[in-house]
């Protein structure tokens, strides 16, 4: 997986605000992996 980029202050919890880490992967890099 690659980091495609990060949500700063995505979700409000109890002790505060958390970012979110988005990840992705191409077709094409699985099949690379298979």
């Amino acid at each position: 997986f690659v980091l495609e980029g990060v949500i700063r202050q995505a979700e409000k919890l109890p002790d505060g605000y958390v970012n979110h880490a988005v990840y992705g992967l191409l077709r094409s890099e699985w099949q690379l992996l298979g």
